[in-house]
């Protein structure tokens, strides 16, 4: 995963036991805007669309999330809600990493 491609062997052996993966079918909202942010998500496999929905209007595309890419920084910045919604595109495999475990 490119995110943890500076890490050494061992310091990845102390973050292994952080990690969990997961898996979503297409069509999955992984979060919604709004909800608690208390997760990040870093892609293995898959794309995930971020829409933002402003109090005025319709949902915005924002970004695709692709393999290597992240999804759910408001966990990781310590935001107590998701600015936006992450929705799986096709089926996707991810790493999932509690916010405060991250930071």
């Amino acid at each position: 995963m490119p995110l943890f491609d500076g890490l050494t062997p061992a310091q990845m052996a102390r973050l292994a036991p952080l990690f969990k993966r997961v898996r979503f079918a297409a069509g999955h909202a992984i979060f919604e805007q709004g909800d608690r942010a208390e997760t990040v998500f870093v892609l293995e496999d898959g794309h995930v669309e971020i829409r933002f929905r402003p109090d005025d209007g319709d949902w915005l595309p924002i970004a695709t999330a692709r393999p290597g890419g992240v999804v759910g920084w408001s966990a990781a910045l310590a935001r107590p809600r998701y600015t936006s919604s992450a929705v799986c595109v096709t089926p996707v495999r991810a790493v999932a990493i509690r916010g405060d475990e991250f930071r």
